[in-house]
């Protein structure tokens, strides 16, 4: 739609290597956390029934990863993720 601008608020990458990426990310100046942690988890929810057969949730939580993202994020500051996340990749391989 033409008249909207998305508010892309929270930037989210998945990857199988979660939390070594994660340490290395903060590790190096870039602020950046575990996706949310599933309600079905949260200790307030852990005794409430979860009718699902396959755990989404968690795999969800399990792989991704929020990056520094808001709408005074420069994009000086965005390169920088960008580049500290490919270090990262060229190091593993």
């Amino acid at each position: 739609m033409p008249d909207i601008d998305p508010n892309c608020w929270l930037i989210t990458i998945q990857t199988s290597q979660m939390r070594p990426l994660l340490k290395y990310l903060n590790e190096n100046g870039v602020q950046a956390r575990p996706f949310w942690m599933p309600m079905n988890q949260l200790r307030m929810f852990r005794n409430d029934i979860y009718i699902n057969n396959d755990d989404i949730s968690n795999q969800v939580y399990e792989s991704c990863i929020s990056i520094p993202s808001s709408v005074g994020v420069t994009d000086e500051q965005l390169q920088t993720v960008v580049e500290t996340i490919k270090q990262f990749y060229k190091n593993i391989d």
